[in-house]
């Protein structure tokens, strides 16, 4: 099955799917969209900061790594096989994993019909600002970058964060412990496999879907 989490910076996202990854039963393949723009960042020569502003400047980058993850995800459900995964640094590999675990700010747009949980992590601007400079991080460029990619996804998508509605589960993370939230998610999962009735989409209608991220789609992963 396919999970998403998704969450402003320093919301929890990467310590909640950390501990998904060893939690829910079966193989995971756990894909992090900011591990490839961060990893792109660094080949740029640039901070997050540097390379945020970089990218909305050149929208190609940003737009190439959402084709890459919907391409990840159309592939492990088995209705895309135009792009190569061999490059991707992910044990397991996606196409052989039980479940898929998506993580990235627009996770759960990139995935659409194709989720099963779709999971979006909350935190007040101020206690952000708090993990960052806990974590030797400049609270307000962590501010910044998030408003330059609230921006971006506007621009580039017509996306706004702000809407929720996509979503399965939307959590506080100021409320409870990432062990907490780890555990309300796998429960989900475990539901969701346990009374899957058929009603998700079926094969054909998710094959014949029109999503704006397919056309972004490239021949080739880069990560």
């Amino acid at each position: 099955m396919i999970i998403t989490v998704s969450g402003l910076p320093k919301s929890g996202t990467s310590s909640v799917c950390e501990q998904l990854t060893g939690t829910i039963d079966g193989t995971v393949a756990y894909v992090n969209g900011g591990d490839i723009f961060r990893h792109r960042a660094q080949v740029a020569g640039m901070d997050l900061g540097e390379f945020s502003k970089h990218v909305n400047q050149n929208p190609d980058i940003d737009r190439e790594i959402d084709g890459t993850l919907r391409a990840i995800i159309r592939a492990y459900g088995g209705y895309d096989h135009r792009v190569g995964l061999d490059d991707l640094p992910v044990e397991p590999g996606p196409l052989e994993a039980d479940h898929l675990l998506v993580e990235s700010r627009l996770a759960g747009w990139i995935a659409d019909e194709y989720a099963d949980v779709s999971v979006w992590l909350d935190a007040s601007r101020a206690l952000r600002q708090q993990r960052a400079q806990d974590g030797d991080e400049d609270p307000d460029a962590v501010i910044e970058r998030a408003w330059d990619e609230r921006m971006r996804y506007d621009w580039f998508y017509g996306i706004d964060l702000d809407e929720t509605e996509i979503y399965d589960l939307l959590i506080n993370t100021a409320k409870w412990s990432p062990g907490m939230i780890v555990a309300t998610i796998d429960s989900l999962v475990h539901d969701f496999k346990k009374h899957d009735d058929g009603t998700v989409a079926d094969e054909q209608s998710l094959s014949d879907t029109n999503n704006q991220f397919d056309d972004l789609i490239p021949d080739h992963v880069y990560c």
